[in-house]
């Protein structure tokens, strides 16, 4: 039985991840309920960290103190000594029922200062180390959670976790820029072209730029096509979570490279969720 403090800090967990303006499939019936609360407080986690790092008016230093902060939470229950913060109360229960490794949340956290502390991205290894900073250790965790991670598990859903990162940062180019400041494109690629806050707000897409963007979400597109046969190894909700995920970056994608105006965020309508049901039922990759 959870005490009271334990079973209020998951409570918490539970509400951020629930009521956060971001879609997140805590409450989802996919997720099954014994890894709701668990799931809940990776994402309490990531999130708060993330908003250090993105949110507010803090400036970068004391960003970087915040997620310092976070460190040493991480490294007081690697020694088993109390914290007094809802989510680590939690975590600290979630990492010794799961028996999961601290160092996913350390590399979270790496990435969530490399936001703080880099803009642009030389060739796409930088771009490359900063996804499996940012984004394959939600992939690790969510398969160490459901027991389902092996070392050929790990490569496939490292993949798809990139892919996701990619398609992402192809969706979301001006805001990156207009709000952050963030080029997401490698600079040996993106070449002679520049981002400039003009081009941005006129949503000003040169041929040369969509060319750009196309090359980055086939790029995706492969990896996350490579990264599919993660669904043969699944069981249950979490390989119908899979299979929608899958093809819904593959949605993404392609409603990306149908556009004509790299700053237009691509929508998807009722008739899109629909054919994403419907071709998730029928996903056999090999």
């Amino acid at each position: 039985m959870q005490s009271k403090p334990l079973k209020s800090a998951y409570a918490e967990c539970l509400q951020l991840a629930n009521t956060h303006y971001e879609n997140f499939p805590t409450a989802s019936k996919l997720v099954k309920k014994k890894h709701r609360q668990a799931t809940a407080v990776i994402y309490s986690f990531a999130r708060r960290a993330d908003d250090f790092a993105d949110e507010g008016e803090y400036d970068d230093k004391t960003r970087l103190s915040k997620l310092s902060q976070f460190e040493q939470f991480l490294i007081d229950i690697e020694n088993n000594r109390p914290v007094d913060d809802p989510t680590f109360i939690a975590l600290a229960d979630t990492i010794q029922q799961y028996k999961l490794p601290l160092l996913p949340f350390r590399k979270l956290l790496q990435a969530f200062c490399m936001d703080v502390e880099k803009n642009r991205y030389t060739d796409f290894d930088e771009l490359l180390h900063y996804c499996q900073h940012s984004a394959n250790p939600v992939g690790e965790l969510v398969l160490r959670l459901h027991n389902a991670y092996t070392e050929e598990t790990a490569g496939l859903s490292d993949n798809i976790c990139t892919a996701l990162q990619l398609i992402n940062f192809a969706q979301d180019i001006g805001e990156d820029y207009l709000q952050r400041n963030r080029v997401y494109i490698p600079q040996n690629e993106l070449g002679n072209i520049s981002l400039s806050e003009q081009s941005v707000t006129q949503q000003l897409s040169s041929p040369e730029l969509i060319k750009i963007v196309d090359y980055q979400l086939n790029r995706a597109k492969q990896l996350l096509l490579q990264g599919a046969p993660l669904v043969n190894h699944l069981q249950g909700r979490l390989k119908w979570v899979m299979k929608l995920t899958i093809n819904g970056g593959l949605l993404i994608c392609s409603k990306c490279q149908r556009r004509n105006n790299v700053f237009l965020r691509p929508t998807v309508t009722r008739t899109d969720t629909l054919g994403l049901l419907f071709k998730s039922i029928y996903f056999r990759p090999r």
